[in-house]
């Protein structure tokens, strides 16, 4: 008679929607909120497994494969926060502006570059694990708001639905290697410790 194998119960939970922390232009090095969400974030490493194909194969082969891009990670979600410091992540490269009780804020030209000072750098997805003392984090070195929608709804909050990018480090010397890396830790003190060293991108100095 066969024994059904049973079940194991699951015992490394991710726990919450997590929290978003990053370095921005003008704050120092210190590791900021950037941005309260609601409805939590998703996360898409936006890589795809590639079966190498040639002439008068059948199935795919076990070694054949390799990792493309299909584009850059991304975290999508919803921000709450309109602080002066949030519209500058919704748009970087922005100049602002103040003359008495009004301030403009200009977005960056079509077909212009953005500064190094437009990106978030050490952006992290940070998660509670059921183990009290340990944190779950997706990080990307550089991050940046790719696209955005303020929407506005009845008796409610408006929100800005973002798809933030990660980017390689303009100092990395390898261009092919994945721009996001996964972390477990006990702290944000001892990632932050650990920066850039913990990224392993060649050539980057944070």
């Amino acid at each position: 008679m066969p024994v059904f194998p049973g079940y194991t119960k699951p015992s490394e939970l991710l726990i919450d929607v997590g929290v978003l922390y990053g370095r921005l232009d003008g704050y120092g090095s210190t590791l900021l909120g950037v941005g309260a969400t609601r409805g939590g974030l998703t996360f898409n490493p936006n890589r795809a497994l590639r079966n190498v194909p040639f002439d008068g194969k059948q199935a795919d082969i076990e070694g054949l494969d390799r990792y493309v891009a299909d584009g850059a990670p991304t975290l999508v979600g919803n921000l709450l926060d309109f602080s002066r410091k949030a519209l500058g992540i919704l748009e970087p490269g922005s100049t602002s502006e103040d003359s008495g009780s009004m301030a403009r804020i200009e977005p960056l030209g079509n077909s212009e570059f953005l500064a190094a000072g437009a990106y978030i750098d050490d952006l992290l997805w940070i998660r509670r694990m059921k183990d009290t003392t340990l944190i779950d984090v997706i990080g990307f070195p550089r991050a940046i708001v790719v696209q955005y929608e303020e929407k506005g709804e009845e008796k409610n909050e408006i929100v800005a639905a973002v798809t933030i990018a990660a980017r390689v480090p303009a100092d990395a010397d390898d261009i092919e290697v994945a721009p996001y890396r996964r972390f477990r830790a006990t702290s944000i003190d001892e990632l932050d410790a650990l920066f850039p060293e913990f990224w392993n991108i060649d050539g980057y100095e944070g």
